[in-house]
């Protein structure tokens, strides 16, 4: 076995093969990794990129992304990883071949589940899934997290949410309780200046919000940009809920349905999801909260409930037949949002977990 450089189109091929076989599988990862390996994208610009295989003969039977971007320079990112097979030993090839990557690029740190940013994807499955992956939800086999545990990563947790929209906590923690003029405003769409204009608030509310949140590190406004242009066939306006109080700009709750329902196993969100959506008013049952952003003086105060409660009202409005929500991930360590949460839903829906370890410390190779 050797550890060679693969070319992107080999690699999406590899990516593809891994899951050729898994009824469960829908393909969150293709597009992503286009547009992130992409030479004219705003990402690929501000990153150093490595594509690695680990080959038998001729057969890529392990690789990775590897990813250093230069507002996380510290950090080497093992991103888009896949294996045939729960073979160790490629794992240690790979493994050693980014420990020599790291010292040319300064790196002092592996991470693995983390692809190329928050924004991407982030945690391995874990447990295997009897269930499709949500659109944009990582997806993965079973076995992922015990082969970076067995080289000593430590593992870092976390879980989304499931839950009847019904029961999430709008009722109890109202407008009533928050001091200030509040008002809701939802996004435009309507040209590609709004479009740009909506994409700075979202960047500078993220920053303000999570530039202390493990794992996030603030990304340019092109980056976002290019990102939002790939969705915003999906996205209506009332996706995008801003609060205001008093004239200030104070949080956002970013929510889409799950597009992945109208996609076939083995399929991915395409043109024909946007028929069956836009045109053909099919809506899926649950929609996926992606993100909800409140800046540090007001995230001890109802405010998400308020944001909360104007995505429940939309949906209910608009979509009746849509009955479910579920979370994006949430950090178990992040123990406020872990209490909202358990509170406002009914189960956790799924776990990942996030791998990493010091670049400087030796591999075991059993």
């Amino acid at each position: 076995m050797c550890v060679k450089t693969v070319g992107i189109k080999e690699y999406i091929a590899f990516v593809q093969a891994c899951y050729r076989k898994d009824f469960w599988f829908k393909d969150n990862k293709t597009s992503v990794i286009k547009m992130v390996t992409h030479p004219r994208s705003a990402f690929y610009r501000n990153t150093q990129q490595h594509i690695a295989g680990v080959f038998d003969n001729r057969s890529l039977r392990t690789g990775c992304i590897f990813i250093r971007h230069q507002q996380y320079p510290d950090n080497l990112m093992m991103a888009f990883f896949e294996s045939m097979d729960q073979d160790t030993h490629t794992l240690h090839q790979l493994i050693q071949y980014a420990n020599d990557l790291a010292a040319s690029w300064r790196c002092t740190k592996l991470i693995a589940g983390l692809d190329g940013h928050i924004a991407y994807s982030i945690g391995y499955l874990e447990g295997g899934s009897h269930d499709f992956p949500a659109f944009g939800q990582s997806y993965n086999p079973a076995w992922y997290g015990a082969l970076f545990a067995h080289f000593g990563f430590t593992q870092t947790r976390l879980v989304s949410y499931k839950g009847a929209i019904s029961t999430t906590p709008v009722d109890k923690l109202g407008t009533y309780r928050m001091k200030g003029n509040i008002r809701l405003d939802h996004a435009d769409f309507s040209g590609k200046k709004a479009l740009k204009e909506l994409v700075a608030r979202y960047v500078n509310l993220n920053t303000a919000c999570f530039f202390d949140h493990k794992y996030f590190f603030p990304r340019s406004f092109e980056e976002e940009l290019e990102l939002f242009h790939t969705m915003r066939p999906l996205l209506r306006p009332e996706n995008f809920i801003f609060a205001y109080i008093d004239h200030k700009l104070c949080g956002f709750l970013f929510w889409y349905h799950d597009f992945n329902e109208l996609v076939p196993p083995q399929g991915a969100a395409d043109w024909k999801t946007y028929v069956k959506f836009k045109l053909l008013g099919r809506y899926p049952i649950t929609v996926k909260i992606e993100e909800i952003a409140i800046i540090p003086e007001y995230q001890n105060t109802p405010l998400i409930a308020v944001l909360l409660a104007q995505m429940s009202q939309i949906v209910a409005r608009k979509y009746p037949k849509t009955t479910h929500v579920t979370s994006s991930w949430i950090l178990e360590e992040n123990t406020r949002s872990m209490r909202f949460s358990k509170r406002g839903f009914q189960e956790p829906f799924k776990r990942f977990s996030v791998y990493e370890r010091s670049l400087q410390n030796e591999v075991r190779t059993n």
